[in-house]
């Protein structure tokens, strides 16, 4: 008995997760050295009961939480403040020579000392100025606990960072005595002023954004650009015990580079990095974002996005303390906080690129107030995704699988049944062109994203190029009309309307729209489907994602009359068993043109593609 196509993948997944767990149990570590026996939540062995869980949604946090005061008031203007930093529920604002203290229960503020540079530690904040190399420590009260001098700036070193960690005092400062400047770090012991390490930057063309927040113990965190895409940037470890940098992690910004800047904190609690991000430049109309990133994992986690106006050269803050994280902007006065460490209402969308989805996002938390976390599994590899639905895992409610790759997941029943909700039901029922392309059987697989022609006439080169249309439309009827991998149909599996193709592209290899073998008297529609997580435990509020998804969107879905000749073509196209079509198609031009070797060629084809659709 030929068993289903449904039944042979979801048997296959099986078996590639069943592998690759017993390939995680046969060493001693995994890749962060984990052993294997054990799970601490940041990696290892994958534990049958609990799955896959990314390390940003440990329950086991606990947090003394607390409400700021409404309505609070900057002491000084935001566009002066040079640095902000947070001892407990205070804020400490630096700007023009003079520390100011903010109450955050209270609201209430007022000047607490004088300093150039600031620095939190535990309990204490110091101070230093740099020409006297005065450093000053006071309690959150106001107390002088202690002074000393450390002069560590001169003509050629200028000091641009102060920072104090378990043991040493860390300046950053701006070498210029050679040719090129670059950024220098020295660390001096707290005690006795003794210089422990001095070790620089790798020396650059141009200034780098480097912004640095307090870490464990001896240690600094530090994030700058990455020098491959400046929409990512790297995440390093500033240890001042052995003068080495080591890159933690790269976490995306999903921005353009040349508007974006950007402040970091460090949440012990969950061993993460909090990111605030916004543009640089008052004609950029990206929103200002909050991230958290794990550090010890590639999950990331958008936590909130908001919108001001901004200005350029605008500088941004981020602090956290407890279940409060502070957002101050120098292009407006206003304080802002949010309590989403924890947050009481909220989703999870697993996908690649989370700023392609800021409009909905946004307008959604904004309408419903439901807080919608992003979840990135990465845009080269799916495998992650794979995994955790096979598990079952419950920390992602959403998801968005790469358009390449949906198909696997609605053979394999990965997917909620959007039918089985009256308000989704309807939705889709009532626009022909949605209900068609989500259409499987009697079931709904998702939620449209965007619904349009897989391809179109005006955006491709007439005839005269190897990419013109009538070639890559020919290759797409085909696809259309031999192909169905929902079913495992394939209606050519000898290969002769393969070879029709092949011999079109071989005498036409800059295309010929009149000698077309296919009709294009259709259309291709295609597009992205959010996917809801069959073992989310959320989904009364992913119904709401997706009602409000699909009233947003609806009105930029192609309109359909009739399907008739129309071609959903996520169910033609999946690269895994149609690549072969394309690989003769490209390699057609290198044989010599005989009818009977280009017959052969498409029948070995043909064969490979109905090989991989039935094995």
């Amino acid at each position: 008995m030929k068993m289903s196509n449904k039944l042979r993948i979801t048997l296959a997944l099986s078996l590639s997760f069943l592998f690759l767990t017993l390939a995680g149990c046969s060493s001693g570590t995994n890749d962060h050295g984990v052993q294997n026996d054990t799970w601490d939540g940041t990696g290892g062995r994958w534990p049958e009961s609990s799955g896959l869980i990314s390390p940003i949604f440990r329950s086991d946090i606990t947090y003394d939480s607390y409400t700021p005061a409404e309505d609070i008031a900057l002491p000084v203007e935001s566009s002066l403040i040079e640095d902000v930093l947070q001892i407990g529920k205070n804020l400490f604002i630096v700007s023009d020579g003079k520390v100011y203290c903010l109450d955050l229960e209270s609201g209430e503020s007022a000047e607490f000392c004088g300093a150039e540079f600031a620095a939190a530690y535990g309990e204490s904040l110091f101070t230093y100025y740099p020409e006297s190399g005065k450093i000053s420590e006071y309690s959150t009260s106001g107390e002088l606990v202690s002074e000393q001098t450390l002069i560590v700036q001169s003509e050629e070193l200028e000091v641009e960072g102060f920072y104090v960690t378990d043991d040493y005092y860390v300046f950053v400062c701006l070498d210029s005595s050679g040719n090129v400047s670059f950024t220098q770090y020295n660390a001096f012991d707290r005690e006795t002023s003794e210089e422990i390490c001095s070790y620089n930057e790798t020396a650059t063309s141009c200034r780098v954004q480097r912004v640095y927040s307090s870490y464990r113990k001896n240690s600094l965190l530090k994030a700058e650009a990455n020098s491959l895409d400046p929409r990512n940037a790297n995440v390093y470890e500033l240890n001042f015990d052995d003068a080495e940098a080591t890159m933690l992690t790269t976490v995306s910004f999903d921005a353009d580079p040349s508007y974006t800047t950007y402040d970091i904190a460090y949440n012990e609690k969950k061993d993460t990095v909090i990111a605030l991000v916004g543009p640089k430049s008052s004609t950029d109309t990206s929103a200002m974002r909050i991230t958290e990133f794990a550090l010890d994992s590639t999950d990331n986690v958008l936590q909130q996005k908001f919108f001001i106006t901004p200005a350029d050269n605008s500088k941004y803050f981020v602090c956290v303390y407890e279940n409060i994280v502070t957002a101050i902007c120098s292009a407006d006065n206003k304080y802002r906080y949010f309590d989403y460490l924890n947050p009481p209402d909220s989703i999870t969308l697993a996908c690649s690129f989370a700023s392609l989805y800021d409009d909905v996002i946004s307008g959604f938390e904004k309408e419903t107030g439901i807080l919608v976390r992003t979840v990135n599994y990465g845009a080269d590899s799916s495998d992650r995704l794979d995994f955790k639905l096979m598990a079952g895992d419950t920390d992602f409610d959403l998801f968005i699988p790469v358009y390449k790759n949906q198909h696997k997941y609605f053979n394999a029943g990965m997917y909620e049944d959007l039918s089985n909700y009256d308000s989704l039901k309807q939705r889709l029922d009532g626009n022909l062109a949605a209900g068609f392309i989500s259409g499987l059987g009697d079931t709904y697989v998702g939620m449209p994203i965007s619904i349009g022609p897989y391809i179109s006439k005006e955006t491709y080169p007439g005839d005269g190029s190897p990419r013109a249309y009538s070639i890559v439309m020919s290759e797409l009827l085909y696809l259309a009309n031999n192909v169905n991998v929902t079913t495992g149909t394939y209606l050519d599996p000898d290969g002769d309307e393969l070879y029709k193709l092949l011999k079109f592209i071989y005498d036409n290899p800059n295309g010929n729209e009149d000698e077309m073998p296919f009709s294009d008297d259709c259309i291709l529609i295609s597009c992205e489907f959010v996917i809801m997580n069959p073992s989310s435990k959320n989904k009364e509020n992913c119904v709401k994602f997706l009602e409000y998804l699909f009233d947003t969107k609806e009105s930029s879905y192609i309109h359909l009359d009739s399907t008739e000749n129309v071609y959903s073509f996520w169910k033609s196209y999946a690269w895994s068993y149609v690549e072969p079509v394309f690989d003769a198609a490209n390699s057609i031009s290198r044989c010599d043109g005989k009818n009977s070797t280009i017959k052969d060629i498409a029948r070995e084809a043909a064969a490979e593609v109905d090989m991989r659709l039935n094995e």
